[in-house]
């Protein structure tokens, strides 16, 4: 048990929690980590004696085996940091948890706990981190969350809460992550990370959106968003991912999109939206992922895309952009996705195919090349092998020496290669194609 004198840390493995009592002796203790035990209980003893410790800021109880109601921390009035999560608490948060004023750092994600949060949440007037995810808690947000100020990070995600999204709740909150709950969207203005995903969030997008100038991610993924995308989306200066996908939008997408020039993930797809894919797009520099699948999009496909592009599903026409997917090096990786697209035809110049299952041309002389290479190294190699199995397995009492264990193991490590980098040639070529100077890749 390291760190005896003061944070002392228990090394995984026991079950038992009579050791605990034994604890509350050293004085001078100021934290204690029993994380990733098999703990099913708490005795009453450790409680009443560890809690006249008046130094003892640091409790953590997660992964383990506990049960039943969380403990009464009656005393602990040092208490900073209390991680419970992961065990199988159940029952309602009680209130005297939140006297404690000097709690930087709550969490219970990951348990069972159920009822109604009570308004005392927003004593701890020092708390900095509230994890409640992966619980059955239910009712609404506490609107005393707000008077938190040093409150920077909150997450309530996969619980049953409802209603509005305390209006206040950004003033302090960096990041918030309320996903997967029943809740309606409110204000919030000074948001790193706002993830309301899989809720029931209904009606059009508010214009007001436009007002979080901080937020840096957007996510209401899985929720039954409808109208058009505001334009008002575009002052989001620092937006780097937005993700609206599986709603009801419609309309066009707005160019004024483009005007984030810190987008780094865009996914939209699975709605109803029309119209064509702005050309300004092809200047967002740090674009990486386009997900624009199942919806309406028409018109040609904006040249410069190289970027993963999901345009699938759609009803875009012409032709292939020539310069789809043209990037100079590591084009293999890029994945574009058009199929479904029953209007696109290929450019007479471009070698790009949206057939899933048809090979790209292949330079046929740098495929002869390399298979000869590849068929001498395996014969080769295969010879040598099976010549100094023999040699050293004719004389019963012949040893076999060091130099040719060397040689056999490098002769397999060659083999091994060689038949990797064959195994690879015949991937790239059907699902990529490649040839002399460049490789372009469509799905």
């Amino acid at each position: 048990m390291p760190g005896v004198g003061r944070g002392l840390y228990v090394r995984p493995g026991l079950s038992s929690s009579d050791f605990l009592t034994e604890l509350c002796q050293i004085d001078s203790l100021e934290g204690l980590d029993v994380s990733v035990n098999s703990l099913s209980s708490i005795p009453d003893v450790f409680i009443s004696d560890c809690g006249k410790l008046n130094g003892l800021k640091k409790l953590n109880f997660s992964l383990n085996k506990l049960s039943g109601g969380l403990p009464n921390l009656t005393g602990f009035s040092s208490l900073e940091i209390l991680q419970l999560s992961e065990n199988q608490f159940e029952g309602p948060i009680p209130d005297e948890l939140f006297s404690h004023q000097k709690l930087t750092v709550i969490d219970l994600s990951n348990n069972r706990m159920s009822g109604v949060l009570s308004n005392s949440i927003g004593n701890p007037s020092k708390l900095d981190t509230l994890l409640l995810s992966y619980n059955n808690l239910s009712g609404e947000i506490p609107k005393s969350l707000s008077n938190i100020k040093t409150l920077s990070r909150l997450a309530a995600n996969h619980n049953n809460f409802t209603g509005m999204i305390p209006s206040g709740i950004s003033q302090y909150v960096q990041s918030l992550d309320l996903s997967s709950n029943n809740l309606e969207l409110g204000n919030c203005v000074k948001l790193a990370l706002l993830d309301l995903s899989q809720n029931r969030l209904s009606g059009p997008l508010p214009k007001e959106f436009g007002n979080l100038r901080q937020l840096q991610v957007l996510n209401l993924h899985f929720n039954q968003v409808s109208g058009e995308i505001p334009n008002q989306i575009s002052q989001m200066q620092y937006l780097s991912v937005l993700n609206i996908s599986q709603n009801s939008l419609a309309g066009s997408i707005p160019a004024s999109i483009s005007n984030l020039t810190g987008l780094i993930n865009v996914n939209l797809q699975d709605n109803k939206l029309n119209g064509s894919v702005p050309e300004s797009f092809s200047n967002l520099e740090f674009l990486i992922e386009l997900q624009l699948g199942k919806n309406c999009l028409s018109g040609n496909i904006p040249p410069n895309l190289q970027i993963a592009l999901n345009l699938s599903s759609n009803c875009f026409e012409g032709t292939i952009p020539e310069t789809l997917g043209n990037l100079p090096f590591f084009k293999p990786f890029i994945v574009i996705d058009i199929s479904g697209n029953k209007d696109l035809t290929n450019s007479p110049n471009n070698n790009s195919t949206t057939d899933d299952t048809s090979l790209n041309p292949i330079n046929s002389i740098t495929v002869v090349i390399l298979t000869a290479v590849i068929s001498v190294v395996l014969g080769v190699s295969i010879a040598i092998t099976v010549v100094l199995l023999v040699n050293n397995t004719s004389g019963r009492k012949k040893k076999i020496s060091v130099n040719r264990v060397i040689l056999v193991q490098v002769i397999s490590v060659v083999h091994g290669v060689a038949i990797t980098i064959t195994i690879n040639l015949l991937v790239i070529s059907k699902y990529y194609g490649f040839d002399d100077e460049n490789t372009s890749s469509i799905k």
